[in-house]
């Protein structure tokens, strides 16, 4: 249950999760294949309308050997078409060069097929229709037109397919780099908290002050090496919360006091890497200049029906100079959820903040149903 929950709640930044195949390999896998069917393909053709074809080995020697020319053609035609990128030209002047290829091409096609029979039956042998060379020509240019035609209808789909990878990555790179600077941001703000915390403790407690350096340095650790893919487990970050807090409560003794309620059920979740430290950091910072003491700071967690809710609550009042509480106006911090939020999980969280009876509320409310 717990490995099948982990794989659903995966971030839309997972999902996103794009590997570019190696196309220099591909194309030339599929040309060949490619090469192998048409031209295969065209020889069934010309043995069914003429089982003349089959009559005798000199005629089906013949007939085999001159598929050298236009296999070679269209290789010569595939470099051509790659090396200028026709695909990108008008569709006039992609007519017009397919055109002056397929022409090219039957014209030497038909040279080549003189010359087999000549070299086979000692003198030029004509077809009992009667062609004109136009005709002729076209006889044999009619199918480097059908080739050419693939290969470059091909090649728009499979460049479209590329681009659209390319813009899905470039999205994707974007918002990574988005998030990886929302999420040092809130880290400097965190260490600053704690530094001023620290510092008023190394003449006076230094013991405490010895606790609190091991306190931050699990919490920089957890910073650097578990946020590389800006997301961990809600246990992993109620865990580095409950070892900023007894920080917090170093530094303000029994002026502080701190509740947990974990539902069990929720605590393999997957959110953002620091998505709750603001929460807790402003309850503290608000809380000790608007709360009775001892200020009371709790956290509970729920999911139900795929929502998991987070929330933060502390004693006091919010604080927002000539302002409503809301959290377009609760610094950067708050800010940060808000975005990060909006990135990772569009269109199914929300975030607010309640001020009521002398208590704060911050809610986040995650959909991993949707």
């Amino acid at each position: 249950m717990k490995e099948k929950r982990q794989t659903f709640i995966k971030t839309d930044i997972q999902r996103m999760n794009i590997s570019i195949p190696k196309y220099p390999t591909r194309r030339k896998r599929l040309f060949w294949q490619f090469q192998f069917i048409f031209w295969f393909a065209h020889i069934l053709f010309w043995i069914w309308i003429d089982p003349a074809n089959l009559s005798n080995l000199t005629v089906f020697t013949v007939n085999t050997i001159q598929y050298i020319a236009p296999i070679s053609l269209t290789i010569l035609f595939r470099y051509f078409l790659k090396k200028y990128h026709i695909y990108n030209l008008s569709f006039i002047s992609i007519s017009i060069i397919v055109l002056v290829l397929s022409l090219f091409g039957g014209v030497v096609w038909l040279i080549e097929q003189k010359i087999l029979v000549y070299l086979f039956y000692g003198k030029i042998i004509f077809s009992e229709i009667s062609y004109s060379l136009f005709q002729s020509i076209w006889h044999q240019s009619y199918p480097f037109v059908a080739w050419n035609m693939i290969y470059l209808g091909f090649k728009f789909y499979e460049e479209s397919i590329i681009q659209k990878e390319n813009k899905e990555k470039a999205l994707l790179l974007a918002k990574s780099s988005q998030l990886e600077m929302l999420k040092y941001q809130l880290n400097p703000h965190f260490l600053f908290n704690t530094l001023s915390s620290l510092r008023g403790l190394i003449v006076s407690e230094p013991l405490k002050a010895k606790v609190m350096v091991t306190n931050i340095s699990e919490m920089l650790r957890y910073s650097l090496l578990e946020g590389k893919d800006n997301d961990v487990a809600l246990s992993r970050e109620i865990e580095i919360i409950r070892l900023y807090l007894d920080i917090e409560k170093i530094r303000f003794n029994d002026n502080l006091q701190v509740e947990f309620d974990i539902a069990p059920d929720s605590e393999d979740l997957i959110i953002p890497i620091f998505l709750i430290h603001p929460l807790i950091e402003n309850a503290i910072k608000h809380g000790m200049q608007t709360s009775t003491m001892p200020l009371l700071v709790s956290v509970t967690t729920s999911f139900h029906e795929q929502v998991l809710s987070i929330e933060v609550k502390n004693s006091g009042n919010w604080i927002v100079k000539g302002m409503k509480s809301s959290t377009e106006n609760g610094g950067i911090g708050l800010q940060n959820i808000q975005k990060r939020l909006e990135y990772t999980f569009p269109g199914r969280h929300s975030f607010e903040v309640k001020n009521e009876n002398h208590f704060v509320k911050t809610i986040i409310t995650i959909d991993f149903g949707k």
